[in-house]
């Protein structure tokens, strides 16, 4: 044997050691999977509704899910259930559950009786789901026939709630439930005939409606069968305040209500008022013109003339005069100037007197000399 025979034979040995660990791992998940179902489980499978009147011609709906305790390790779901009756098309909606794989959905047998079946497996035996309260496993969706009945059962054998690294199952299986189908129904309340309503006046318009329908559409309509689309009220509502039309005649009418949505066969639940009421148009306020009066002209009363008492004079004490102030024109307030200095007077110059003469007096006895001076 050569280095190369020896290299592949080595391979080999590891390949099929290799396979043996895979076939060891996932033999035990499936020995924990073929466990027999405990009626008595802690973990409760519910089924909603639990309403057995259905509401024919309307999408509806089942819901699966389990109650798990605190800290319960889940290795799978297995949901095995039997159908029976009126079956319709159904529709089935994964949840999201992390760490767990849809394996199986199906549903098979005859047109009378069908059996649904929903498998979840843990991805990994060593991770089990761990998951704690109300978990959803899907919801199945259909829309409902108009009559007939569904009956939904499960299997106490092969419906499993597997506990990871148990030999029991956990699973506690609900009763077997029937599903009554029946055609919805609507009926106009008010107005349903023989009423008189005023054009512009408000009126509450009422209604009944059966359970599983989502609206309810209101129309007008007049007596050649006109119709006027007044509101659309979702469900649960069952009244709408209405202001009534303003028509220019008097005309009969009725109220009709179409509920929804509608998923069966042939019309959609409906209903009108039983009679026709009336409408009456606005009366118009006419103001009446003022008719002029001849009011009787009214003479006078001449009432006598009554002597007056006389009186006292009252003492009057005269006193001093002070007459009024006199207006004084007014001087507005003198607005500051610029300063200019006062020019410096220079006085006038004296003028030099004029020399002074010399004159003689002739005396009788002697010549006097005098000085004349010019003043």
């Amino acid at each position: 044997m050569n280095k190369r025979q020896g290299i592949i034979l080595a391979s080999l040995f590891l390949l099929l050691g290799t396979l043996i660990l895979v076939i060891f791992a996932t033999q035990k998940p499936q020995e924990l999977r073929q466990k027999a179902a405990t009626p008595t489980g802690p973990v409760e499978l519910i089924v909603s509704p639990s309403t057995s009147i259905v509401t024919g011609g309307t999408p509806a709906s089942i819901s699966l899910s389990v109650n798990i305790p605190t800290q319960t390790n889940i290795d799978g779901f297995q949901i095995i259930a039997n159908l029976s009756g009126n079956i319709p098309m159904l529709n089935y909606e994964q949840p999201t559950l992390p760490g767990m794989t849809l394996l199986k959905y199906g549903l098979t047998g005859t047109s009378d009786t069908k059996q649904l079946s929903i498998v979840y497996i843990s991805d990994d035996p060593l991770k089990p789901y761990i998951g704690q309260g109300l978990i959803s496993l899907g919801k199945i969706k259909f829309p409902a026939p108009t009559s007939g009945s569904l009956t939904l059962s499960f299997n106490t054998t092969l419906t499993k709630i597997a506990e990871n690294q148990t030999t029991k199952d956990i699973v506690r299986v609900p009763s077997p439930i029937t599903y009554t189908f029946v055609p919805p129904t609507v009926k106009v309340l008010f107005p349903n005939g023989g009423e008189i309503l005023s054009s512009g006046q408000f009126e509450r318009i009422n209604w009944d409606m059966s359970e599983g329908l989502q609206y309810v559409n209101i129309y007008l309509v007049n007596s050649l069968g006109a119709s006027t689309s007044i509101a659309k009220i979702n469900a649960p509502i069952k009244t709408y305040e209405w202001t009534v039309p303003v028509v220019t005649v008097s005309g009969q009418y009725k109220i009709a209500a179409v509920g929804g949505p509608w998923t069966g066969m042939g019309a959609a639940p409906q209903d009108e008022s039983d009679g026709f009421f009336k409408i009456n148009p606005l009366i118009p306020t006419n103001t009446p013109t003022p008719i002029p009066i001849n009011t009787p002209t009214i003479k006078p009363t001449i009432k006598p003339t009554l002597s007056p008492t006389p009186t006292k004079k009252p003492t009057v004490t005269p006193t001093r005069y002070i007459p009024p102030p006199t207006a004084t024109r007014y001087i507005p307030k003198p607005t500051a100037t610029k300063y200019i200095p006062r020019p410096t007077l220079i006085p006038p110059r004296r003028p030099t007197p004029p020399p002074p003469r010399r004159c003689i007096w002739q005396w009788p006895w002697r010549p006097f000399p005098c000085i004349i001076y010019a003043m």
